[in-house]
């Protein structure tokens, strides 16, 4: 009888720490599943802050992102008059925020910057700021993005 309670105290000793983890992560939101949680369809809007009066306002974004580990690609469709199709790279950072650089798929568009975002617990929204080139703006722009991840993988 004393080795099976001496088993039984070794399992729940060896078992305490992977319950602890899992609570945590289910408390915080924060998992290695989180760089899966990032791949696929979002939409969202942005709004510039700054740059030329005329060109502020809010504007839809459409973005298909796929990571791989926690390395992060993606194609972005700003639509802000016309569409504009920028590819993204960079990486999810502590399991909860996305660090990317963005730049017009027409090598000919001065039309550059980065991303940074804050992955949700739930892992389906994020929320961010970018700083860049603006092709439209020809200055220096910056503002707010929030992104929706689309639960049925298209794009509105």
């Amino acid at each position: 009888m004393a080795t099976i309670i001496e088993i039984l105290v070794k399992i729940c000793v060896a078992l305490t720490p992977v319950f602890v983890k899992k609570l945590w992560e289910w408390l915080t939101g924060s998992s290695r599943a989180r760089p899966q949680s990032v791949s696929g369809k979002w939409t969202g809007h942005f709004l510039q802050e700054t740059g030329p009066m005329r060109l502020r306002g809010t504007d839809r974004l459409d973005v298909d992102f796929n990571v791989k580990q926690k390395k992060v690609r993606g194609l972005m469709l700003l639509h802000s008059g016309e569409i504009f199709s920028l590819n993204v790279q960079g990486a999810l950072e502590y399991d909860s925020y996305l660090r990317l650089n963005y730049d017009n798929r027409n090598r000919d568009m001065k039309h550059f910057g980065c991303l940074v975002f804050k992955l949700s617990p739930r892992g389906d929204e994020l929320e961010g700021r970018y700083l860049g080139f603006g092709v439209q703006a020809q200055a220096i722009v910056s503002g707010k993005i929030y992104l929706k991840k689309m639960a049925d993988g298209t794009h509105r």
